[in-house]
């Protein structure tokens, strides 16, 4: 079985997550009684770009925990 290629959104390892702050709010899928579809404050819409292509699990492996002992 192969699995991949992945997509990964990050720091280098050991560092915080990069803010979400920039990105904006998530909406509900459906609307309300009035077709008003509101917010969701604390779900953001990280646009496919700022991911980076990770081709296999031992990348994947190195971008979460550095590199393999």
């Amino acid at each position: 079985m192969v699995l991949g290629p992945f997509m990964f959104f990050g720091g280098d390892p050991g560092a915080p997550l990069p803010s979400l702050t920039d990105f904006r709010a998530a909406k509900h899928a459906k609307g309300d009684a009035n077709g008003v579809k509101k917010e969701r404050a604390n779900l953001r819409v990280v646009p496919i770009s700022k991911f980076h292509d990770v081709p296999d699990i031992p990348a994947l492996y190195a971008a979460l925990f550095g590199s393999m002992p």
